[in-house]
């Protein structure tokens, strides 16, 4: 009896001792991340972010670069304009688009790719749930920054096939031998990064629609189709886009004829 007793003491406090380590550990896991600050190091020290950035400010570069066309040819005003009467309905915002001879579907593929990207992220770092919007924009914001200010010979892979991504722009057209051409030109990592920060770093919430991200993220969605990004787009809504579009369009224009 006393040996069974000892026996059953003995489990009992194993049990104990096990379980205070396990909530020990899950206390550590749940306040591991607790400030803006632990999140950018935890993730610019996450292979997942090296290849979140590899495609993301490609593929935000690409997005805004299409719209660069709308400062190019002064047509700023009627975009916002359409954008503004357009009241989130799909065939007037495909006119809107229309107006400055862009697509509207061939935006919204654009940014589908965006959405994905940070969609991805946010699987993969799923301690970005529990920041609201703009601290997930901060975090994402800072960490880019720290990565493309970094001169650790580590980040200068990432850094090439970054710049092998981002897509070049057109500077101008001309006739050369009696040839119609249109002339491109890359943009270095530098440039496009300094526009990309131009445009992170005012009201972009409504480009990037990160609340709607989280939600999907924590539903255990992987990927989103382009459904998916007219809602979030339009949830975001597409008349504060309009002025970022346009602003980093100016930025991007600026550059490529610097």
């Amino acid at each position: 009896m006393k040996k069974l007793l000892f026996i059953s003491c003995s489990v009992l406090i194993a049990a104990s001792i096990l379980f205070a380590c396990k909530k020990n550990t899950a206390d550590v896991t749940a306040t591991e991340i607790i400030t803006e600050e632990n999140a950018v190091n935890k993730l610019n020290n996450a292979e997942s972010f090296t290849v979140f950035s590899n495609h993301f400010i490609p593929d935000l570069s690409a997005f805004l670069v299409y719209h660069k066309a709308i400062k190019a040819n002064k047509l700023e005003n009627i975009f916002a304009d359409q954008i503004r009467n357009a009241n989130d309905e799909d065939n007037k915002l495909a006119d809107a688009y229309q107006a400055v001879s862009l697509n509207y579907e061939t935006a919204i593929s654009l940014k589908n790719k965006i959405d994905n990207d940070i969609l991805h992220l946010l699987n993969e770092n799923k301690f970005l749930l529990k920041f609201d919007e703009e601290a997930v924009r901060r975090i994402i914001f800072t960490t880019l920054e720290m990565r493309m200010n970094s001169t650790d010979p580590a980040l200068q892979i990432s850094k090439e096939q970054i710049v092998a991504k981002i897509p070049a722009t057109n500077t101008g057209n001309r006739i050369i031998n009696g040839t119609f051409t249109t002339n491109y030109m890359a943009l270095s990592l530098d440039e496009v990064w300094g526009c990309v920060k131009e445009a992170l770093g005012v009201g972009s919430a409504s480009i990037l629609g990160i609340a709607g991200l989280q939600k999907l993220a924590a539903e255990g969605i992987q990927d989103i189709v382009i459904a998916t990004s007219k809602w979030l787009a339009k949830r975001a809504g597409w008349i504060g886009a309009a002025v970022i579009l346009i602003d980093f369009g100016s930025c991007i224009y600026k550059e490529s004829n610097d």
